[in-house]
């Protein structure tokens, strides 16, 4: 067994695919046409054939068994199979693959790998590290952030990454010197233009940006402040952006 590797636990998302690559050498003899078949464990070894139907705990889009051929004396054959991972999360499965044929050569096995089902991540990137305003004079209105007109302000899910509900919130900005606040109300955000008139103030709490964002889609998004009549400063604050499952509460 090439992969997976026998001496690891191999992790799999639930749901998405593997594959299972194995090779088998003919020794001393010319050892007939030679099949490998696949299998899983239903008792304490693999013992039982990974369907070519969609089933649970494993099904494979390959052939299965599938033929080396005949093979003769010294020669090698590698076969591959692209497996689903359909079990439940948290399920732990051994794999192998029984190399055999119709002559009196003893059949051989493989290692035996170990598949643990794993459910799949929340992973995204923010693809920015601060959102500035540049300097802007108190007490004036729709002061929009330096990165909208680029369009720089982007979250993507990244490829292997459940389906996923983003949020954000955000906290009061501070000047440490004066000690005076700029309520984060002040600042409103936009997930769909780059225009103040469409967009929603930031809360303490959680807010969603988007829901059920798939693997490998881009979501931008844009800003603005409103400056009450403070003083004159610094002022910064923190954002959190929050991914969740599709459908979980962050």
């Amino acid at each position: 067994m090439t992969y997976p590797d026998p001496s690891l636990i191999t992790n799999v998302i639930q749901n998405t695919a593997f594959s299972i690559n194995a090779t088998v050498y003919c020794r001393e003899a010319n050892c007939g046409e030679v099949n490998a078949t696949a299998r899983y464990n239903i008792t304490a070894n693999p013992d039982t054939v990974i369907s070519t139907a969609q089933d649970v705990p494993f099904y494979t889009i390959s052939s299965n068994p599938q033929t080396c051929g005949v093979m003769g004396v010294d020669q090698f054959c590698q076969l591959n199979w692209t497996v689903n991972a359909t079990g439940d999360v948290g399920g732990s499965w051994k794999i192998g693959v029984l190399f055999s044929n119709d002559t009196l050569v003893e059949q051989n096995t493989t290692g035996n790998a170990t598949i643990s089902i794993i459910q799949c991540p929340v992973d995204f990137t923010i693809y920015w590290s601060a959102i500035n305003f540049a300097t802007l004079a108190p007490n004036t209105n729709k002061n929009p952030a330096t990165g909208n007109n680029g369009n720089e302000y982007n979250i993507s899910v990244n490829v292997d990454s459940c389906a996923t509900d983003l949020y954000l919130r955000g906290a009061n900005l501070t000047n440490t010197t004066m000690g005076t606040q700029i309520g984060i109300g002040n600042v409103t955000w936009s997930n769909t233009t780059n225009t103040y008139s469409e967009s929603y103030a930031m809360t303490e709490t959680n807010s969603l940006i988007k829901a059920g964002i798939q693997p490998v889609v881009n979501i931008t998004t844009w800003y603005w402040m409103n400056v009450p009549p403070v003083y004159a400063g610094i002022y910064t604050g923190i954002m959190t952006i929050v991914g969740v499952i599709n459908g979980q509460t962050p």
